[in-house]
């Protein structure tokens, strides 16, 4: 997960992530002198984590009955914090399949529009981030592969011209950073950095149906990466 500064983000991550784990059960009403002897901060801190909380639907606080955690469907789930708790609780690989299920349903189609609206700077910003997943890549560098990947698809979304679709790229990084461990285990697929190239010259040339085929060439590689990695840990739990 990503670092956060300072103590408000510990407590942020860590209450949440207990929160979404279900260590901490729907319906526990939160104490905030409770949560200040327990992670040692002011109020002023726990009053702004419980704010932060809130937003991502985590919890409410309500006059006369206090701050009471909530269940998973009233949780912000494209929120990226609350993906990666969810990925680090027991819904891996469902968080997962989640994730890779919305990108096939909005990534070829914003390749495709990116191919026909993209400008000199869209095109511009995808050859840098591509530039520099190759250079990644030769170092067999992960962490860089995985920055430079998510800034890819970042401005693949923006390319897209729909401030929607461009929004979702937070919730995108976050799948990105959730697959740097299979990357980890079955390392950078050359595949995926050619197909990546690829994808650069069909909205460069604006060849609409070769960006959304090259996008869901690489999404297909990716789901193969998952079930490859799904099966490697059922394997070792029941063996």
């Amino acid at each position: 997960m990503r670092a956060r500064r300072g103590l408000h983000g510990t407590v942020v991550d860590e209450l949440g992530s207990q929160i979404v784990s279900g260590a901490i059960p729907e319906g526990t009403v939160l104490v905030p002198d409770e949560l200040c002897e327990r992670y040692g901060v002011s109020r002023t801190v726990v009053r702004e984590t419980l704010r932060v909380l809130e937003a991502k639907g985590l919890l409410s606080a309500r006059q006369n009955v206090g701050t009471r955690v909530h269940g998973s469907s009233d949780w912000d789930v494209l929120d990226h914090d609350v993906i990666l708790w969810r990925i680090r609780s027991s819904d891996y690989a469902a968080v997962t399949r989640e994730l890779l299920e919305m990108r096939s349903a909005v990534e070829p189609h914003a390749a495709g529009l990116a191919a026909r609206r993209a400008d000199e700077t869209g095109v511009r910003e995808l050859r840098e981030a591509y530039a520099a997943m190759v250079e990644a890549a030769g170092r067999g560098d992960v962490g860089a592969w995985t920055s430079a990947d998510i800034v890819f698809h970042s401005a693949l979304l923006r390319a897209s011209g729909n401030p929607m679709i461009a929004q979702l790229s937070k919730t995108v990084a976050a799948a990105l950073e959730a697959r740097s461990g299979e990357v980890a285990v079955e390392g950078i697929s050359p595949h995926a950095v050619d197909m990546h190239g690829a994808l650069v010259d069909a909205v460069s040339s604006g060849d609409a149906v070769a960006a959304q085929m090259r996008m869901e060439q690489l999404l297909g590689e990716a789901g193969d990466q998952m079930a490859t990695l799904m099966d490697r840990l059922d394997r070792a739990q029941t063996g």
